[in-house]
């Protein structure tokens, strides 16, 4: 009876199957947090190229304040300047760029991730200051489902600061 307990035959390969069960769970934790990178790595750059369109949407209203010495948005309208800025949809565009309904991305009828949040505001420079130029910058909640072994156990929450700014040229 004590051969068969202390008896090593076999032993191995539990041993084995357990390591490699381990290392499989292992490895699906660090494939999830990869995906969430993948993600957040693309809705950054299609954030990135809405704000983008925003800030291009303003160059009619920068470039004569460029032209007159102004390095701002602003207008010459009856013998002043005016401020005038174009906010654009950024929340629309966004939408079509990654196709998401509602803030929501789906994915073989499970969520993929959730925007939320979705904050743009355009910083004007001050009348004649050459150091500042025009910012856009957007804020945005994102929200990814982490699964494992097939199971969701929460969310993996990013806040997302996207800064884009308008250079002159020449």
């Amino acid at each position: 009876m004590i051969n068969k307990i202390t008896n090593a035959n076999g032993g191995g390969y539990i041993l084995t199957a357990i390591l490699v069960l381990i290392f499989f769970m292992m490895l699906s934790v660090v494939l999830e947090y990869t995906k969430a990178y993948i993600i957040l790595n693309g809705i950054h750059s299609a954030t990135e190229n809405a704000v983008i369109e925003v800030a291009t949407l303003n160059w009619d209203n920068i470039y004569p304040s460029i032209r007159e010495g102004v390095t701002g948005g602003y207008k010459y309208e009856f013998d002043m300047w005016k401020e005038v800025l174009n906010n654009g949809d950024v929340e629309n565009r966004l939408s079509n760029l990654l196709g998401i309904n509602d803030g929501v991305k789906y994915s073989n009828e499970q969520i993929e991730y959730v925007l939320s949040d979705i904050n743009t505001n355009i910083i004007n420079t001050p009348m004649q200051n050459k150091e500042q130029m025009l910012e856009v910058r957007t804020d945005i909640n994102v929200k990814i489902p982490f699964r494992f072994l097939g199971e969701n156990k929460g969310d993996i929450e990013v806040n997302m600061n996207i800064k884009t700014q308008y250079h002159k040229r020449f």
